[in-house]
Formats: C-alpha cells, structure tokens, sequence
C-alpha cells in the first residue's frame, strides 16, 4: 500500500518544503533565519536559490523575510533579535538576545513609539552586529531580565528601566516609572532584584532618584505626547514650583454633566485642554466651544493650548498657567 494511503503514517512524511518555510516565518512574523531552514531540512543550495529569486529577502546575515517586505510592526524587532542571537541545536531555537532599552519599552508599551521608540535596540551574548540596529554586548543576559512579548525576546521592565536610566533625562525616566505603574508592569519588588544583579550600571543612581520622586505612587494617565510635554513643562517650571495638575481626570458638573479633561486642578476649579496638531476644527471646534461653556458655567476657570504653544512658547504657556492658578486662588479667597 502507498504509505500516503495510510492516515496512521502521515504524520511521518514530510510536508512539502513551502508549507516547513510557511510554518516558521508565520510565528515570527515573515522572518526566518537561514539555521532555522537548515534545521528544517531545506538545503543550502535551495536557500541560495529563493535568495537570488526573491522569494527571501535578505534583511541581516543570515536573516530573511519570506515573500515580501511588507513587513507587521515587530519584523524588524524580531530580524533583529534572531540576527544577533546564538543558535542552540540542542533546543532549536535562537538564544542569548532580547529586544531591549526602548524597542523593550515600547513593546512593554511604558512608552510611545514616536520618542525614539522606533529604533531597534537589542541586548546580546555574543558578538554579533546588524545594520540598522543599536546592538548592545553583555557577558551574560540573566533568564531573569527576559520576558517574551507576542513571540518577540524583549528584556523585562526591571532590566528595562535600568537600561533607560542611563540614556533618558530624568523627567522622561519618571514618566516611564509612572506609566509602568499605570499599565502594571512595575513590580518593585523584581526591580529591587535586578538593580541588585546590575549593582554596578550608571544607571541604577538615576533609577533610585526617580523613585525616590514617589511620582509612580500616584501615576499620571497621559493619551498624548502633548499632554507628555505640558506635564513634564509644569512639573519642571521654574520656582517657586506651580501646583502639578491631574491628567485625564473626569469632571462632573452640578447639571449632571460629565466631561474628561486633559489636566485639572480640582481644588482651584482650573482646567487646560490640549489641542495637537491634527485636532480636527471642524468637527471638534463647537463641541470644545459648548464643553468650555458648561464648564465656566459651574465657575472652573478654562484655557486651551496648542501644540505649537507648548513646544514653541513653553515660558509663556508656564507663565499663563501660573496666572491662572493665582486668579482661581484669588477666587476661593474672595
């Protein structure tokens, strides 16, 4: 009888060689390593062949997207952890390389893709280097500092946050921890572990100053990197320091109305509301106008800025916020 004729049997053969290529590439968002095929029985001469056909495209040495370059988000995340790690035969898979610092941050999402969030940085044992990737050497990446996110080795935000320490300004650092704390990825505990193993790092003075701030205690929701760069303007304004607002809080009016504000201070009765760059002014121009209205209605004091005032006129968006907050006091006292 042909062995294809026997069910019990077809587990033993084979499949056709596009279906093994297929099976590895979909788990690793289109992206195989040449080890990876070879392991898989497919020849060196059959690689050369859908190399110089274009079936695989060659990324890194080594490395290859399947098909196209059309590439998912984490592909070239994943290019570069698979280019840069050690090939374990015994286990048949790729180690000693994770996504780290803010490739790391950004799949942890503790930050945006926008700041720098874009490059790929990736921590490694061996020598190994990739074009277009920051690569980061260490004698020994600890299990403990290694987490996988949707199939993708990425540094855990204990050892994160100590790799971020020694390349973010402070303020950014804290916002980190805060975000951390909002997404519940900030386990103290396992940060205190891993600044223990990294005793020695320049970043871990950083990391226990931002701490120290508490500012994770009491996180601050941001939607927007607007709303990122005016937090981090009024916390870092000149003394004597201005009140810091709360971000993305819910007011409710006396008619019953309910509105989310981009930052408040409830006490004082004074809200700001962000406009970025692509708010839509059509569409959101009366909405803004008719929530300004109710809001100064039930006495909260309402001001509006753009992007360009914050990123452009910071001294003067400081200086407004300060008067504002001096006349809603004056307010209360009268």
């Amino acid at each position: 009888m042909h062995r294809f004729s026997d069910p019990q049997r077809r587990s033993d053969v084979p499949p056709p060689t596009a279906a093994r290529v297929g099976r590895i590439a979909t788990g690793q968002y289109g992206v195989v390593h040449r080890t990876q095929l070879a392991a898989h029985g497919i020849a060196p001469r059959t690689i050369d062949r859908w190399l110089a056909s274009g079936r695989l495209l060659k990324l890194h040495p080594g490395v290859y997207a399947v098909g196209h370059a059309a590439f998912p988000d984490l592909a070239p995340v994943m290019a570069a952890v698979l280019a840069t790690a050690r090939w374990d035969r015994d286990h048949g898979t790729h180690r000693g390389a994770a996504a780290s610092h803010t490739a790391a941050a950004v799949l942890l999402d503790v930050r945006d893709r926008g700041r720098r969030g874009g490059t790929v940085h990736v921590t490694t044992e061996t020598r190994r280097t990739a074009r277009g990737v920051i690569v980061h050497h260490t004698r020994r990446l600890d299990p403990a500092d290694v987490t996988t996110i949707r199939g993708v080795p990425v540094t855990t935000f204990a050892r994160t946050a100590i790799d971020l320490a020694e390349m973010l300004e402070p303020h950014w650092l804290e916002r980190t921890l805060e975000r951390a704390a909002v997404k519940r990825v900030l386990d103290e505990s396992a940060l205190q572990s891993a600044m223990d193993r990294h005793a020695g790092r320049r970043g871990i003075g950083p990391l226990r100053a931002a701490l120290a701030t508490g500012r994770h205690l009491d996180p601050q929701t941001c939607d927007s990197v607007l709303e990122e760069l005016f937090l981090n303007l009024i916390r870092r304004a000149e003394r004597p320091g201005l009140p810091h607002p709360q971000m993305q809080r819910t007011v409710r009016l006396s008619g019953g109305e309910r509105f989310r504000v981009d930052a408040l201070w409830r006490a004082l009765r004074v809200v700001v509301e962000l406009d970025s760059r692509w708010h839509d002014p059509a569409g959101a121009r009366l909405r803004d106008r008719a929530r300004d209205r109710a809001l100064r209605r039930d006495g909260y004091l309402v001001y509006r800025f753009r992007y360009a005032d914050v990123v452009q006129r910071p001294g003067w968006v400081v200086a407004t916020v300060r008067s504002l907050l001096a006349e809603a006091a004056y307010r209360r006292v009268a």
